[in-house]
């Protein structure tokens, strides 16, 4: 069994702003299976991992790599180090930026 697959499909669902409900049913799927996966005690079919891959919107390559990739924590720690310090007006300038950000992607994408 791929002891990671779970841990990436989480952290891809999380990275995606789903929770387990949406993505099951995103993938027709019981919230139950969903768990299973992520906990790692059930791998799923071709099918169902190459749904999984398109719904959630990353490669077979990111589901199926050992490691979370060592730069993408290091870059969420650096972040994290940098916020605890600023002002609850700062965070609040900042968290109204990536709104913005936010919503020229999605229109972006649109």
């Amino acid at each position: 069994m791929i002891t990671n697959l779970g841990k990436n499909v989480k952290l891809a669902r999380i990275k995606k702003g789903l929770s387990q409900p949406e993505l099951a049913e995103r993938m027709g799927l019981s919230v139950d299976t969903i768990k299973r996966i992520e906990q790692g005690t059930l791998a799923g079919s071709l099918e169902t991992f190459c749904k999984l891959c398109e719904v959630l919107n990353v490669s077979p390559n990111y589901l199926l790599k050992d490691e979370i990739e060592i730069a993408d924590m290091k870059a969420v720690s650096e972040l994290s180090d940098r916020l605890i310090n600023l002002s609850s007006e700062q965070l609040s300038l900042i968290s109204e930026i990536l709104d913005k950000i936010n919503d020229f992607l999605s229109n972006k994408e649109k």
